[in-house]
Formats: C-alpha cells, structure tokens, sequence
C-alpha cells in the first residue's frame, strides 16, 4: 500500500498537469459568436461551427499560435467565401 502511494505520488510531481484539447460550439455562423469561439479558444481545441448561411463583412483571424481545427458545416460568404461542411 505504502508502494503505490509513493508511486503515486511521484508520479503526479512528474507530470503535475495534463492538457487536454477543448470543444468550443459557436452559438451561430455570425462573425461575433464564430470570433468569440475562436477567442476562447487555445491550441489544440476544436471550434464548431453550426451549419447555417452567413454573409461576413470582415475576415476572422486566427493566431498561429492557436493551431485549432474549426468543423462545421456552415457556408460563409462575402468578400470571401469560407465554406465549412462536417468531416
């Protein structure tokens, strides 16, 4: 008993952390909620976008340092065009 618990405990000074990826669902296609989402975000999460037409006056823009995946089906247009569909 007294084994494992010595076990256990260097274990958990050796890796005191563990990061695991997060989902963020944007609450529509709209620039704010998909901005918001990609905002909250950090590198190796998920941003899912709901599947719904949107018209877009700016572009978003992503961090290289965010490294995140976006799915959706969502259809994007405007100055340019973005069209997310579900893998």
């Amino acid at each position: 008993m007294r084994s494992a618990l010595c076990s256990s405990l260097i274990l958990l000074l050796l890796f005191p952390c563990v990061a695991l990826a997060d989902t963020h669902a944007a609450a529509s296609a709209a620039y704010d909620d998909v901005n918001t989402a990609i905002d909250s975000s950090s590198a190796g999460d998920t941003v899912v976008i709901p599947g719904e037409a949107k018209t877009w006056t700016t572009y978003v823009t992503i961090p290289d340092s965010k490294t995140i995946t976006l799915r959706g089906s969502a259809t994007i247009g405007g100055s340019g065009t973005l069209t997310l569909t579900s893998p």
